[in-house]
């Protein structure tokens, strides 16, 4: 397969962006303008043009960003880069990138571990990316005895707002208008953070009353035996047994 690039447009510049991996990325622009975020060469432009028209929407002067460099599945060519594409304005265009260090490689996993209060910001700081999906559900697991948490979200470029966790509010669904946010924790002591999306097949399936009349929850089981698979012995079978309510069926 054979790819052609145009030379890099006069409207637009071209930044790199390090391949840092284990670190997302956080980048600063002049409010408004348009830009893209893609693989490519120096000198050259991005593969679809296209796409360029639809980023002023999202350009509030602060971009969040899950490190592309580490959920890349195939191997770069020499001289390909992550670069960011902006486009030029009269004073030049300001831009700053910061790396900021994530404790879940390739973001793979919903769920962290928080440290307690701590002078590294970054231990305490994660950039997710939403793939716009509308709502996100944030989960507190205590490791010890329930304690105040306090949870700073910030869309790109707007102020902080605060989530409060205690014994009595521990889940928090929350929408989200823009393509990322930017998460920091303060807490008394060390817990776990998972978060869950809600795109929308779970909407669908949430309003569509058949469905929901169709799902039974039962946490009525015996487990009968268990036993190791004869071909894989890191594999085990669980035979459970369902307890039913004899009472339950007769007044049914």
């Amino acid at each position: 397969m054979i790819y052609f690039y145009c030379e890099l447009m006069n409207g637009l510049k071209q930044t790199k962006i390090e391949p840092q991996k284990g670190k997302n990325i956080e980048i600063q622009i002049t409010k408004g303008i348009l830009f893209v975020i893609d693989f490519g060469f120096e000198g050259y432009n991005f593969m679809n043009i296209l796409s360029l028209a639809k980023s002023r929407k999202q350009n509030n002067g602060t971009i969040y960003l899950e490190n592309p460099y580490d959920k890349l599945k195939t191997k770069l060519v020499d001289g390909e880069f992550l670069y960011l594409y902006t486009q030029k304005v009269l004073s030049d265009n300001i831009i700053s990138i910061t790396y900021h260090n994530i404790k879940n490689p390739k973001n793979e996993y919903t769920f962290h571990f928080i440290k307690t209060n701590s002078n590294n910001e970054d231990e305490k700081t994660l950039i997710i990316n939403n793939e716009d999906k509308d709502f996100i559900i944030y989960h507190i697991n205590f490791c010890e005895s329930p304690h105040p948490i306090k949870m700073f979200y910030q869309f790109p470029g707007f102020d902080e707002d605060l989530f409060e966790f205690g014994k009595e509010n521990q889940i928090f669904n929350q929408s989200i208008p823009h393509n990322s946010i930017k998460l920091r924790f303060e807490s008394l002591n060390d817990f776990i953070f998972t978060y869950s999306f809600i795109d929308k097949t779970d909407l669908i399936f949430n309003n569509y009353k058949k469905w929901k009349k169709e799902r039974v929850v039962n946490d009525k089981l015996n487990i009968e035996d268990i036993y190791k698979k004869k071909n894989n012995g890191n594999m085990i079978t669980i035979n459970l047994i369902l307890i039913i309510d004899i009472h339950l069926l007769n007044i049914l």
